[in-house]
């Protein structure tokens, strides 16, 4: 079993260890409370070492994480409760001062845990829905009252219920709005963070304030047709790196962030790891790189260059280019869900469209060539009936395989001047109109 090393971060007991890789458990199907991440598989992985795991309300997976560390107790894996270290968060239609507590406690009673190590809030925002449902109505979008809720935040860690706060999503602006009031200040901020989007000012912010920084999305959420996208796997300079050190794409991208105040996730490794970080998993599963590769492959081969066809979150389909070669590669890719052969791939970027789908959508990863939703559903898809586990399994044993091994100052340069662009944005995911409380967070960027 793999030891994962720790950093310390602040809490109602003091500096408390917080392992440096967390395995996250947020998919599309969970959040659309379609059962992905099971306890079994969340149990393989404490066999394994992991003992940090991140969820949210709005995932719908804090179940099974707590259904997986009682089942590691009872067999005796861990010896005590405090062995694991769990992350959830305040989904944005709890984002009231009144509704804080509650929150939290909902989110206690579906852990069957008697206090969570770290609690965020999701995102700056708030909305009025009591169910998450997508695209979210622009009427239901509302500014936040973050002095508020904050307090509330601040009232679960004084009772107990939360060992450390902290936020999401959050920039150096906001924080130091949080930071003028607060008398508890935020302990960690989960943001996005990948080779293509460094996030560098707002991380030197966070460490000269002593706030630990996650990075969400290390891999561009690939696997995740909402807000992920292929850059990053994509990307010439970390597949050369890669290549040349017989790594995975991911372990040349997690090593990379521990020469920049950030630990490792999965599959990453590195020496010397600086004073103000810890990662997160992107998504839990994937389709390893090589994988990933050999099923885009296809759609290059049956569908002509001008095609495309882009799904976005509110499940509208935009078809461009010959139809019919469309067609064509996706029935093929239906009959050869494994058997792919790789060949040179190309990117088609999801955007928002108003075009209706000429056939009814359905749970078939096959439908859209918006690769990631792909990989991430054919993936669970073979999880669930049994089929490659040991592939999956070794996986997740290579994210742990990643502290005994650095870049070169070299390969470290070559990365530091990849072109940096924030390739999501809330108003391209969560809504199908712009939204100006959400265009004011996608613009209030470091």
């Amino acid at each position: 079993m793999a030891t994962v090393q720790e950093k310390m971060i602040s809490s109602s007991e003091g500096p408390r260890p917080i392992p440096v890789i967390a395995l996250g458990t947020a998919t599309e199907s969970g959040i659309a409370r379609i059962e992905t991440v099971t306890p079994s598989t969340l149990i393989e992985a404490i066999k394994m070492g992991y003992r940090h795991f991140d969820s949210a309300a709005v995932y719908g997976t804090e179940k099974p994480v707590g259904e997986a560390i009682a089942e590691a107790l009872r067999s005796g894996l861990i010896k005590s409760r405090s062995e694991v270290f769990v992350t959830t968060k305040l989904w944005c239609n709890d984002a009231d001062r009144h509704l804080v507590v509650p929150a939290i406690k909902k989110s206690l009673r579906n852990l069957g845990l008697d206090y969570i190590d770290l609690y965020l809030i999701h995102w700056p925002f708030k909305i009025t829905q009591e169910e998450l449902k997508l695209p979210i109505p622009d009427e239901c979008i509302v500014p936040i009252d973050i002095k508020a809720v904050w307090e509330g935040m601040e009232e679960c860690q004084n009772l107990g219920l939360a060992k450390s706060i902290g936020v999401s999503n959050f920039s150096s602006k906001r924080i130091k709005q949080i930071l003028s009031f607060a008398k508890i200040s935020p302990a960690l901020n989960q943001i996005e963070m990948n080779p293509l989007w460094q996030q560098k000012k707002l991380r030197e912010f966070c460490k000269k304030n002593d706030i630990l920084v996650t990075a969400y999305s290390p891999l561009g959420a690939a696997g995740n047709s909402t807000w992920g996208h292929s850059h990053v796997m994509e990307c010439d300079v970390l597949q050369n790196i890669a290549r040349s050190k017989g790594k995975t794409l991911a372990q040349i991208e997690e090593a990379h962030k521990s020469t920049n105040n950030t630990c490792v996730d999965h599959a990453s490794a590195v020496k010397t790891k600086p004073k103000a970080t810890c990662v997160e998993e992107s998504t839990l599963p994937g389709l390893s790189n090589e994988q990933y590769q050999q099923f885009l492959s296809i759609l290059r081969d049956k569908c002509s260059a001008q095609t495309s066809l882009t799904k976005n979150f509110a499940g509208k389909v935009k078809r461009e280019g010959d139809d019919d070669h469309m067609e064509t590669g996706l029935t093929e890719l239906r009959e050869n869900k494994v058997n792919f052969e790789p060949t040179r791939t190309v990117n088609s970027e999801p955007e928002p469209s108003e075009t209706e789908p000429t056939e009814p959508m359905n749970p078939d990863p096959l439908q859209t060539n918006e690769t990631e939703s792909l990989v991430l559903n054919l993936w669970l898809e073979k999880e669930e009936k049994g089929q490659d586990q040991n592939v999956l399994m070794e996986r997740m044993k290579k994210n742990l395989d990643i502290f005994d091994w650095s870049l070169t100052q070299e390969e470290l340069n070559k990365i530091d001047q990849i072109p940096q662009r924030k390739y999501t944005s809330l108003n391209r995911t969560v809504v199908t109109e712009h939204n100006d409380i959400l265009a004011e967070i996608d613009a209030d960027i470091d």
